[in-house]
């Protein structure tokens, strides 16, 4: 998708003099060329010079002064700030000879990874793939470097390759760069330049602006200006470029591809060098702040459950308000987490028509009573223009989440996106309006249990008894009924930890003997001999146990006196064998 991010260059230090008023006529402001091109400003190439005559803004004498004045283009209206020094002291001239043009927002960190692509089909010789390279320079490291390119596919022409930086010394496709450094990538084929920026940049007086071939750029100081073009040759603009990895970019950026005019996200405060566009981006419950570009430090807002929030996001759209398709709030977002994360997101979809829809995505039916409005205000107390729109969340928690940070996701028609964190955030406090959550688990033995959850890591089952979650679902160990006292100290083998006690109670009995042998070894030499007597039971004969007898002879004249009673003629007699 195509991209273009405003480019507002951040105005570091405090050697900044203010310009007081003076007649326009007394001064000027004028650029060395009436065109230019985008690979103007390159390392080692012509420069793009920029002077201001203003002998009212030599405040010092004895000193080198500054004026601040304001670049700007058609790609990239409100533009940059640029400090211009006086060429000597007490000259009342300025200078600057430190801009760049990009045309999209090629501004990357020493710890990024940059892709490098180029579209030329003449590069692409045979039916496999082929290779090409890009010359890599930047103000650190003149002599540069070469990074090779890989074709995507056997036929495609499109070249791609990484380009890292490094503090170090420049090897393989890592270049030397420092921060603020200009860094300049050559295709020596067609002749064409790319220009990127290190951030962060400290030098303020050094600034890169997005601008495309046929953009007039216009330089501004106090109530005069000058103008140039940006023509149509002189490298840059073609086929192939530069695009941060990881970013979205549905084309083949730079060199004349993919991200033309808007690679742009939304934002509720700065943009990506640190300019503020937007004050007061973020409120939750009348708790305004000034969004920071990722994380901004918000201090922690207590709610109560059944209590109605008012959260209110105040974001700005480069390609204005009628370009801003999704605003998205997410609560109860943990360290180290993104949005996706979140397990209760309020989402305001605006389409290409004007009218708009809410969505809440809220798996642990944690809000209620969702209500979304939006309308254009100005983006800071000191417009008057309404170049932002404000959008006015209406909520209710029913429940405490497990974490406190908030995030807000916006993006564009041309799906240029951007988040940002608050932290510490918003803790809900009080009880559940939902009923009690349960869970099915199973014990060591495999026997199921329907336990009713008190928080994320405890729950009570029907009987009663504590279940706590480390990686699985355990019961609590009940000390208070002892089975078998002497022992297993109340863990029997069907208890769900006997295992784990059987190898605690084997160390500890290990642990015990090697105390009392204290390094000696056992040794029996009888092991397997028996040299004790074998006791055996004393025997007595049937025939020779008198009591055995006389019971014997009574049981017989008794069954004897029953069979008489039935059968007079049948006579039972005595076997001793």
């Amino acid at each position: 998708m195509n991209r273009t991010l405003v480019l507002l260059l951040v105005v570091l230090g405090t050697g900044i003099n203010a310009v007081p008023y003076s007649d326009a006529s007394s001064h000027s402001i004028a650029f060395d060329s009436a065109t230019y091109f985008l690979s103007s400003g390159q390392v080692g190439g012509s420069a793009v010079k920029i002077t201001v005559t203003d002998s009212s803004a030599n405040l010092d004498s004895g000193a080198i002064d500054t004026v601040t004045i304001n670049v700007s283009s058609d790609t990239d209206t409100l533009g940059i700030s640029l400090v211009l020094s006086e060429t000597g002291v007490n000259t009342g001239i300025f200078e600057n000879t430190n801009l760049i043009f990009m045309e999209a927002n090629w501004q990357f960190a020493i710890a990024n990874s940059v892709t490098v692509t180029v579209d030329d089909s003449s590069a692409d010789t045979t039916a496999g793939i082929d290779s090409t390279s890009v010359t890599v320079v930047s103000e650190s490291d003149g002599t540069g470097i070469t990074v090779s390119l890989q074709e995507t596919s056997g036929t495609s022409g499109i070249f791609t390759g990484t380009l890292q930086f490094t503090t170090g010394t420049s090897s393989g496709n890592a270049i030397k760069v420092a921060q603020g450094d200009i860094v300049s990538i050559f295709y020596a084929p067609s002749s064409q330049i790319s220009n990127a920026l290190i951030i962060p940049n400290p030098d303020s007086g050094k600034g890169a602006l997005q601008a495309l071939v046929g953009d007039t750029i216009t330089a501004t100081y106090d109530s005069v200006s000058d103008t140039a073009t940006i023509g149509s040759s002189g490298g840059g603009g073609g086929g192939g470029g530069i695009a941060r990895a990881g970013l979205v970019v549905d084309a083949v950026a730079g060199f004349g591809g993919g991200c033309r005019s808007d690679c742009t996200p939304p934002t509720l405060g700065v943009t990506s060098n640190g300019i503020r566009l937007v004050t007061d981006g973020f409120s939750y419950n009348g708790n305004t702040v000034d969004v920071q570009l990722y994380y901004t430090p918000y201090p922690l807002i207590p709610v109560e459950v059944g209590q109605k929030n008012t959260a209110v996001l105040k974001v700005y759209e480069n390609g204005g308000i009628e370009n801003i398709r999704h605003v998205e709030l997410g609560f109860g977002i943990g360290k180290d987490k993104v949005i996706s994360q979140s397990k209760a997101v309020i989402n305001y979809d605006i389409f290409f028509d004007g009218t708009a829809s809410v969505d809440v995505f809220d798996p642990e039916d944690a809000l209620d009573e969702v209500d979304v409005s939006s309308r254009p205000v100005p983006c800071t107390d000191q417009s008057l223009e309404e170049k932002c729109l404000e959008v006015t969340i209406n909520h209710m928690f029913r429940t405490p989440l497990e974490f406190n940070m908030v995030g807000t996701n916006t993006w564009d028609a041309k799906r240029n996106s951007w988040q940002n964190y608050y932290n510490h955030g918003i803790e809900i406090t009080g009880e559940s309006l939902n009923p009690p959550k349960t869970v099915n688990v199973l014990d060591r033995v495999g026997h199921l249990h329907t336990i009713t959850l008190i928080d994320s890591e405890h729950g009570i089952d029907k009987s009663g008894k504590l279940w706590y979650k480390e990686k699985f679902w355990t019961q609590e160990i009940d000390t208070s009924q002892r089975h078998d006292v002497i022992t297993s100290h109340g863990i029997d083998r069907n208890h769900m930890l006997f295992y784990d006690y059987m190898l605690d109670q084997t160390k500890i009995a290990q642990k015990t003997l090697d105390e009392i042998v204290r390094g000696k070894i056992i040794h029996n030499s009888d092991y397997g001999k028996n040299y004790y007597l074998q006791i055996y039971p004393e025997s007595v004969s049937r025939s020779e146990n008198e009591l055995l007898q006389k019971q014997i002879i009574q049981e017989i004249l008794q069954a004897q006196s029953v069979v008489n009673e039935k059968w007079p003629y049948i006579m039972l007699t005595k076997n001793d064998k």
